[in-house]
């Protein structure tokens, strides 16, 4: 039940709907009950599908990442670039 990282990456998957999962910061209680867990220990996959899908060039470094809610670019988008929906991927 704790948001260790094997559970809660799933989270930072890039792809709207995929990633809305798993948001517990230090448990995953409140997932398992609202029915947002997802775990699947088999689905290895790499760090280029991590991130967002309305920013996909989000800054990867920690002050710039720290900055960038206050920069004018800071705003997601309410729509995904072509392509990046991940409608093929499965969880």
């Amino acid at each position: 039940m704790l948001a260790l990282n094997e559970g809660h990456r799933f989270h930072h998957l890039k792809w709207a709907g995929i990633g809305d999962v798993n948001f517990g910061l230090f448990t995953l209680i409140w997932d398992h009950l609202l029915g947002t867990f997802s775990y699947d220990p088999t689905r290895p996959f790499p760090s280029d599908q991590l991130g967002m899908a309305a920013k996909p060039d989000y800054p990867t470094g920690y002050l710039a990442q720290l900055a960038e809610p206050f920069r004018a670019s800071g705003a997601c988008s309410s729509s995904a670039p072509a392509g990046e929906h991940g409608d093929s991927v499965t969880v």
